[in-house]
């Protein structure tokens, strides 16, 4: 439900809030009538000609007969919180803006945790960030501390929007390449970014589904457009799809697109770069290798050795 609808059905459950002390204490009814009557005199007291004494005569009515509303409202068992709407975020009232062209951080939250809903993340995903990605594993530390650096400043330069180039991981399996993407996504995300996080071999089936399903008549959209435009767009896994003259012409189109965009990208494989170059069409790796800056991992796998901890072994 949009914040449009949201708010008219908040109202809309005030009002019917209201209506009902109403009929079960009529008295409630008159004293609020009353005291809407008597408002309306005094702003035409304050922009007319009315003497000072009415207008004194007139506020002092009101606040009499606020007192009463109080009274009775009490005796009933109410309070003035009755006449105000359920709020989901009282600062705006469900408006989502504080301020004209201000967005209320109910507003940002809610981008955010929807952004987040549909970038591709798995749950434990969600969770792995910069400041928990662990060098303890690692038998040449000071290295992937760079690595981790050089990748803070990549995700940083994202979630500010200025174009950050692109990175290529790659090397050993289970060496943190998965979590390190995972905390790049998470960096831009947490900024109100749009982010895209696939598995190669997941998007290529997804892909071949949309461009040729029996759907008949003309798309609303190209499937690839919502892939050219996020901001940052993160393809894990690569060299695990299976490879046909469509997914090399597909993952071409989809890489040179967001180069002439100049939207970044993130891949990781565990391909060397030998392998890689020995597995895709020249013109593929020549994108991709020309256009990344490269991040090796060749350690031990650290599945294994957590694996290993936990046997005793």
């Amino acid at each position: 439900m949009d914040k449009t609808s949201k708010r008219l059905q908040k109202l809309n459950e005030r009002d019917l809030r209201v209506e009902a002390m109403y009929r079960k204490h009529p008295e409630i009814r008159a004293i609020d009538e009353a005291i809407a009557a008597n408002g309306h005199a005094m702003l035409r007291a304050v922009t007319g000609a009315a003497a000072e004494d009415q207008r004194a005569q007139l506020q002092a009515r009101q606040q009499t007969l606020l007192e009463k509303q109080q009274g009775l409202l009490k005796q009933a068992g109410y309070d003035a919180a009755v006449y105000e709407a359920d709020w989901d975020c009282p600062l705006c009232q469900d408006r989502g803006y504080v301020n004209p062209g201000q967005k209320c951080r109910c507003a940002v939250r809610e981008e955010a945790l929807e952004k987040q809903q549909h970038s591709g993340l798995a749950p434990l995903q969600l969770a792995q960030t910069f400041d928990n990605f662990s060098l303890e594993w690692y038998e040449e530390p000071r290295k992937y501390e760079r690595i981790l650096s050089t990748a803070r400043h990549f995700a940083q330069q994202v979630a500010q929007g200025t174009y950050a180039g692109n990175l290529m991981l790659y090397g050993a399996i289970g060496t943190g390449k998965t979590h390190l993407c995972s905390a790049i996504a998470n960096e831009v995300l947490a900024a109100g970014g749009n982010v895209i996080y696939t598995k190669t071999s997941r998007l290529f089936s997804w892909l071949r589904s949309q461009m040729y399903s029996d759907i008949e008549g003309p798309r609303e959209q190209d499937p690839m457009e919502g892939l050219f435009q996020a901001d940052l767009l993160i393809l894990d896994d690569l060299g695990t799809e299976k490879r046909t003259d469509f997914v090399e012409e597909q993952l071409f189109n989809l890489i040179d697109e967001r180069i002439i965009r100049r939207k970044s990208w993130v891949i990781s494989t565990n391909f060397s770069v030998e392998k890689l170059l020995n597995h895709y069409d020249e013109r593929l790796t020549d994108r991709i290798l020309g256009e990344a800056q490269r991040l090796r991992f060749d350690d031990v796998s650290i599945r294994r050795q957590k694996i290993q901890k936990s046997s005793g072994n």
